[in-house]
């Protein structure tokens, strides 16, 4: 399926892509409007894309079962890793495996439904900014 109308975004995403730098960037609208479509036809075919969807009302554990899911299909496909005990495990992990990736090579991380993956108490949000500001 392709994308129709979206010209102005797709040209922003591409340019975001295009950085030499690291880049974090937030989308966010009216629900089933076609962000997270948007994002998978722009970046699912880059050399590194790792998507993961937050479970409406989903408990943290759920939440970290989903992460490990997608972050196993994306670094070791096939194996059964132990579910990270928090977000701060979980982004320690991912941080590892990042840095082990070939610096000519893109890398795309895409939280779908980030709010449903912050649980309450579930420090979601401080380890994303403590993850991005020191690594």
């Amino acid at each position: 399926m392709a994308l129709i109308g979206r010209q102005k975004e797709t040209k922003i995403l591409g340019q975001i892509y295009s950085s030499k730098r690291s880049e974090f960037v937030a989308i966010y609208g009216r629900r089933r409007v076609g962000k997270t479509f948007l994002v998978q036809q722009t970046f699912s075919t880059t050399d590194v894309y790792m998507e993961c969807t937050g479970m409406k009302d989903g408990s943290l554990k759920e939440q970290l079962i989903n992460f490990n899911k997608s972050f196993t299909a994306c670094f070791y496909p096939g194996l059964k890793l132990e579910v990270p005990k928090n977000w701060h495990k979980a982004f320690e992990r991912l941080t590892t495996e990042i840095k082990k990736i070939d610096k000519a090579k893109k890398f795309v991380i895409f939280l779908d439904e980030l709010h449903w993956l912050a649980t309450p108490k579930s420090k979601l949000l401080q380890n994303i900014d403590y993850s991005w500001n020191t690594e």
